[in-house]
């Protein structure tokens, strides 16, 4: 199975070597390529010197930047997609496990311990996994989990999302379209930097969970 795991940076120079190093010594057959979203420090140079191709958003945007990385797994053909982010809260001790859902699964989520998620993050991404259950009636453990696996064949057209509801966007695409669905638990470290979720993000991820149900 030909995968690709693509890492989103923006600004992530204190992370971005350790955690190159960390995926090509525990993933050597998998592709590694790095979705950049317009950083102004080291980052794109630091990829670019450990042989990692950078590829930039077409805008700004969190959501822009996963909607490249599924354009580019498609367009060359990957069977399998994991995204994670750079600031090494997702363990890439994990990536296998995810991967390994993939072909039998479409998509397969990470399902966060809760214990080092930010308090200010942990109770709202407890309400949007009860709210999409709800409206949408299945089960989802982690909406808003941002380490998962898919087959980008099944995703490239549908997503649409440029900012933060990206993550439950690709969750109700799975449940609407009934895409077979793996969670998978997977621990959470504390983020290494400052978090550039906005409190005006949570109001579009409450917007996106009730206008796509229609």
């Amino acid at each position: 199975m030909k995968v690709c795991i693509a890492m989103l940076t923006l600004n992530e120079e204190e992370n971005i070597s350790f955690m190159i190093d960390e995926i090509k010594q525990r993933c050597p057959s998998y592709d590694l390529i790095i979705i950049d979203g317009f950083s102004t420090d080291n980052t794109v140079k630091i990829a670019k010197e450990k042989g990692i191709p950078v590829y930039k958003r077409e805008k700004h945007g969190y959501g822009n930047g996963i909607r490249t990385a599924i354009k580019v797994a498609y367009e060359n053909e990957y069977d399998a997609l994991l995204k994670l982010d750079c600031d090494r809260t997702y363990p890439a001790s994990h990536i296998k496990k995810l991967i390994e859902k993939i072909p039998e699964y479409d998509y397969a989520v990470g399902n966060r311990s809760m214990k080092n998620v930010e308090f200010g993050h942990r109770y709202p991404n407890m309400f949007f996994n009860i709210l999409t259950s709800i409206v949408y009636g299945k089960k989802f453990n982690d909406v808003n989990c941002g380490m998962w696996a898919m087959k980008p064949k099944k995703f490239h057209k549908l997503v649409k999302q440029d900012g933060w509801d990206v993550t439950i966007e690709l969750s109700i695409i799975a449940a609407k379209n009934k895409y077979k669905m793996a969670q998978i638990p997977i621990p959470y470290m504390t983020r290494v930097g400052d978090s550039k979720i906005k409190v005006r993000d949570g109001f579009t991820m409450l917007y996106r969970i009730l206008r796509n149900r229609f």
